[in-house]
Parts: structure tokens; C-alpha cells; sequence
């Protein structure tokens, strides 16, 4: 075999190496920034996030079968909890303070995963942009923040950065696949069924894929995410009418000092009128 035909027959791995190689630089320097600040704090099993702790609780709650919105108060959609049972399922076996140390080291890993599909997205402008991309979301202080704990934004950002990356691989000429709008709609879907903010990003992705590639790839862009966000929601929203959509949305958006009203809360023993800054979550023990 001579040297042009060996190297014709270079192996598919050996042309991956150097995004490989790229790829785990920027998923270890994205752990390893989320994953010190805690060690060195309050630890593992510590409360490095309020939040967290909350939706990890109601994580629990659902593991022990209630439900958010009918039987305890939840402020936000379901997604969330739903990503979060299967480690309060395992703190049923190990402990909750061992569930939510597994809990706490997945979301380093979804940082991790997050920083390396924006330097997946950012690929095709070329190695250096994909480098430089990957490295600042790794050590972006709100980036590091968000995912330093079992918080709403990781996971949603994670189905945001898949979606993107669907619809940006394909050619700028060509229409991409309807099953890929599909998906890619489906995705964003999931995500505002995790933090009710991400219906702006699906806004903004569906204007640039109208815009991009038509406004049929817009529509079923629009239709996945409805469907995303019918499958995570659904459920919760039908066992409980009229006690989740219209105040959690509220919610959602009121600010400091803001109340919100829950004209179901007497039922529960709770007032119909509470500060927005307390957040009650009853979970039952085990």
C-alpha cells in the first residue's frame, strides 16, 4: 500500500481526534470550575441553593406520589421535578443527602455537556470559535452559577443548545428536514416546560427558522413545541384544572414584593394571599 493510499484509508476516529481531544478540554475545565466552588463551600450534600434544595424536595414529593399544583405548591412548570425524581427515588434507597450529592454532580455534568454543545454550535466558524465559545461558557460566572446546583436553568438550557444545534447543522441553502423542525421545536417545548421564560426563546428560534427556512419549518418548529410542552405538562395541569397554569405564570414573573393569589390554597390550609419571596413545598417523609 503506498503512502497516498494509506492515507485515503486514514480511520474515520483518527480525523475525530482533534474534536474529541477539544470536546473533553472544555467539558472538564466546565466540571471541574462548577465542581470546586461547592467542594470548597458547603459541600456535596450541603445547601449550595436555596432553589435547588426546594425542587429537590418536590422531587421527593412526587417520588412519594403527590403530585405539584394539587397536593403541595409548586411556582413553577413541572419540568423540573419530573428531570429530578429519579435522584430523589434514589434517595428513598441511599438518602435524601446522598440523592441530592448525585443530584448536585449531575448538574456539574450538565454544565459540563452544556459548554460543549456551544462549542459544537459555534464548530462550523472554525476550531478557534468553537475553542474560544466552549471555554467562556465553561467559566461564565451565571453559567457556572446555574449549574452549580440542581436549578431550573441547566436543564433547560440543555434542550435549548440540542435544539440549536439541530437546526444550525443544516446547509443555509437547503430547507432543513421537517423531522428535524419537529424535534428541534420539541426540545424548546421541554425547556419552557421547565422555566416558563424559555416561550421567549421559542418566539425568537421560531422567528430566525421562519425567516431562515421558510415558514413552514417555522409552523412545525411551532407545532413540536407545543407537543414538547403538552408532554410535560399535561399530566400535572389535568390533575389539577385550574390550581397550576394561570398562577404559576404569575408567578413566574412577579418581582420582589410581588404577591400572587391561589384561590385553591384554603383547601390545603393555606392562605389565599402570600408574599412571593416565601415558597412552601410539603413533601411527605418516608
Amino acid at each position: 500500500m503506498t503512502d497516498s493510499e494509506g492515507s485515503l484509508a486514514k480511520p474515520p476516529l483518527a480525523t475525530r481526534l482533534p474534536g474529541v481531544a477539544l470536546a473533553v478540554l472544555i467539558g472538564a475545565v466546565a466540571y471541574v470550575a462548577r465542581r470546586v466552588p461547592v467542594v470548597r463551600g458547603a459541600g456535596l450534600r450541603g445547601t449550595n441553593s436555596y432553589d435547588g434544595a426546594v425542587y429537590y424536595s418536590a422531587a421527593a414529593g412526587l417520588a412519594h406520589g403527590l403530585l405539584p399544583y394539587r397536593d403541595f405548591l409548586f411556582l413553577h412548570p413541572p419540568g423540573i421535578v419530573v428531570a429530578l425524581v429519579p435522584f430523589a427515588a434514589l434517595g428513598r434507597v441511599i438518602g435524601d443527602p446522598y440523592g441530592m450529592e448525585v443530584a448536585n454532580l449531575a448538574s456539574f455534568g450538565i454544565g459540563a455537556l452544556n459548554a460543549v454543545l456551544v462549542s459544537w454550535i459555534l464548530r462550523p466558524l472554525g476550531v478557534v470559535a468553537a475553542l474560544v465559545g466552549g471555554l467562556f461558557y465553561a467559566v461564565f460566572y451565571p453559567a457556572v452559577f446555574i449549574e452549580h446546583s440542581t436549578l431550573l436553568e441547566a436543564p433547560a438550557a440543555t434542550s435549548t443548545l440540542v435544539a440549536l444545534l439541530l437546526l444550525t447543522r443544516a446547509a443555509k441553502a437547503e430547507p432543513i428536514a421537517p423531522r428535524v423542525a419537529l424535534v428541534a421545536g420539541a426540545l424548546l417545548g421541554v425547556s419552557a416546560g421547565v422555566k416558563i421564560w424559555g416561550v421567549v426563546v421559542v418566539v425568537a428560534v421560531l422567528g430566525w427558522t421562519s425567516i431562515t427556512y421558510g415558514a413552514h419549518r417555522g409552523l412545525l418548529l411551532l407545532a413540536g413545541a407545543g407537543v414538547g410542552a403538552t408532554i410535560v405538562c399535561l399530566p400535572f395541569f389535568a390533575a389539577a384544572p385550574g390550581s397550576s397554569g394561570g398562577w404559576w405564570l404569575s408567578t413566574s414573573s412577579a418581582g420582589p414584593g410581588q404577591g400572587w393569589t391561589r384561590p385553591s390554597a384554603h383547601r390545603h390550609g393555606r392562605p389565599d394571599h402570600a408574599p412571593a419571596g416565601s415558597v412552601a413545598v410539603a413533601a411527605a417523609s418516608a
